[in-house]
Order: structure tokens, then sequence, then C-alpha cells
């Protein structure tokens, strides 16, 4: 039973190729649970984020953890206390903004901020998902070719 160095090329391009046949299903699988269950599989943070989200210099008061990454101390002023962010000429999530919503615009808000975040999750998957077919398509070929020759060299 001795093998050519041919046969052995094919037959280890096989094993590659079903490594990656392997890996590829196991990533479809969990995009298909994805795309059906997106509240499954994303991430709890982003379901439970804030409402307005805080400013990020809130996020390096001298208490946090995150304050020893920045020294607060030797950052500008306008950085400390930056205008508030406009849109089209209007205030984005100020103070004054937000305490003139009801609780129920507050509640309608976050409740789509949640489905957008749960439909960018699912069409993140989409393209995931399609990515890997190509993967999975290719590996599949590959498998196949190398396959039959490996059998023609053992075959003669």
């Amino acid at each position: 039973m001795k093998k050519t160095l041919l046969e052995t090329y094919a037959l280890a391009v096989c094993f590659a190729s079903m490594i990656c046949i392997s890996i590829s299903s196991g990533v479809i699988l969990y995009d298909v649970v994805e795309i059906n269950y997106p509240e499954v599989t994303i991430e709890s943070y982003m379901l439970d984020m804030s409402f307005p989200p805080p400013p990020p210099m809130m996020m390096h008061n001298s208490g946090s953890e995150t304050a020893s990454a920045v020294n607060v101390d030797a950052l500008p002023p306008e950085v400390l206390n930056p205008a508030p962010p406009t849109v089209w000429g209007g205030k984005l999530f100020t103070d004054q903004v937000v305490t003139e919503l009801s609780e129920q615009e507050i509640s309608d808000r976050k409740q789509k901020r949640i489905e957008k975040v749960l439909k960018n999750e699912q069409n993140d998957a989409k393209r995931s998902l399609i990515r890997v077919f190509i993967i999975l398509l290719v590996s599949c070929v590959v498998f196949l070719i190398h396959w039959r020759l490996a059998k023609r060299c053992s075959e003669g």
C-alpha cells in the first residue's frame, strides 16, 4: 500500500476541505438560529442600553475604572465640556429634550431602538450566511475534485 506524493497531497487537501466544511456547517446553524431568534443570540448589553445614551465623557469620570486609561486633567476644556451635538439644526439627547418626553414616548423610543437592533442582528446573520455558503460551496468542490484524484491514484 505505497502512497504516491500526489495521493498524499490529494488526501491532505480533502482533510483540509472537511475541516472547512465542518466549521461552515456550524456557522450556518448559528446563522439560522440568529436569523430566526435574534433576541437569543444578541449580546445582552445591546438590549439593556439606557435611553438616551450617556455622553462619551461621562464614562471617563474620576471615580470609574476607565478613568485610569484617560488622563482627564490633561484634556482641553472643550473636550471636558463639549457643546451638545446637533442634528439638522436641532439638539440631540440634551437634558432639555429628555425632560420634555413623556414616559410613553420614552418607552416607544426604547421599543423602536430594540426592534432596530434586532433587525440589524438578523441582517448581519443573513450576510454571514451568504459568505459561509460560498465558503461551503468552494470547499465541497475542492473536496470532490481531490477525492476523485486520490481514488484514481490509489487504483492505478
